[in-house]
């Protein structure tokens, strides 16, 4: 490999392995072009090189491998008349960025780059390849704990809209990602004429979600039947602890329907109400106090 390589340029040069200084797994050239050698890592993780006597080099064991390069798909490298090459499926590479950032040290550039790489992926993917992101996810969840926790981990880090969509074409819930949470910090409200929608605004892990009620739900259960856009908006804002609560509920538990927001309908409150009436501890009533009158 070493004389292939100076084939096809002159100035590759042996960078010494950083466990092992005998061996080599990378090479450079002038001008910032690197190969780099790599092996799924079937043993415990020693950081040591495996040899590769077929190609007359060494290569650098990495855990997760074997499911990135399975079943890759052809490609063309663009340059000059093209170049053919396999590479790892979209799905497949967007699904292991997530593992592997989770597994680089706090800091490290090549850990916000995964992400920022997985979030691009996963969007184009939600949008274009639903079922084959589908598949990938599902092949690496069901690898085992240390899989599906890193997954989840990687996912918490990536955009509210990789992050969302994923959820969605996956099947889950946005409760599995640890810390998610909806806050409100008493948002204005608003009437959306072309919706005809009540709007909220709440934050999720500092990322701003559009909340809304529609008119239906609030002219069915809140009383505001034959009512104007004014008096449906000073209903939300009398029973905004109750809609906030059931917007809070519907986000975080119900399936995603749409990134970044969730839209109360007529049609789930009758359900939102018993779950934010479960969930809600009842208020212990003060003690009634009697006051004794003493005769003379």
């Amino acid at each position: 490999m070493p004389e292939i390589l100076k084939d096809a340029n002159k100035t590759f040069r042996a960078i010494p392995h950083t466990v092992d200084g005998r061996r080599v797994t990378s090479y450079a050239a002038r001008g910032g072009l690197r190969v780099d050698f790599l092996t799924p890592n079937e043993g415990g993780e020693t950081g040591q090189p495996q040899a590769l006597p077929a190609l007359r080099t060494d290569a650098q064991p990495l855990r997760f491998l074997d499911f990135l390069i399975h079943e890759p798909e052809p490609a063309v490298i663009l340059h000059h008349a093209g170049i053919f090459v396999q590479v790892p499926t979209p799905a497949r590479y967007a699904v292991h960025k997530l593992i592997v950032s989770r597994r680089r040290r706090e800091g490290l550039a090549k850990r916000d780059k995964d992400i920022q790489q997985a979030s691009v992926l996963l969007e184009v993917l939600a949008d274009n390849r639903p079922h084959e992101l589908k598949l990938a996810w599902e092949e690496a969840y069901k690898r085992g704990p240390t899989w599906r926790e890193l997954l989840i981990q990687g996912l918490s880090v990536t955009n509210s809209s990789a992050r969302d969509l994923t959820l969605k074409t996956v099947g889950l819930r946005r409760s599995t990602i640890a810390g998610l949470d909806l806050a409100f910090d008493n948002p204005p409200v608003r009437y959306d004429i072309s919706r005809d929608i009540v709007t909220f605004a709440g934050t999720a892990l500092g990322s701003s979600v559009a909340c809304a009620i529609s008119r239906e739900a609030l002219d069915d259960h809140f009383g505001t039947d034959g009512q104007d856009q004014k008096e449906r908006v000073e209903s939300v804002l009398r029973n905004r602890s109750r809609i906030e609560l059931m917007a809070r509920a519907k986000y975080l538990a119900w399936p995603v329907e749409e990134p970044g927001a969730v839209l109360i309908k007529t049609m789930d409150v009758p359900k939102l109400l018993k779950e934010v009436s479960a969930a809600t501890p009842p208020k212990s009533s003060p003690r009634s106090t009697r006051k004794t009158r003493t005769k003379r």
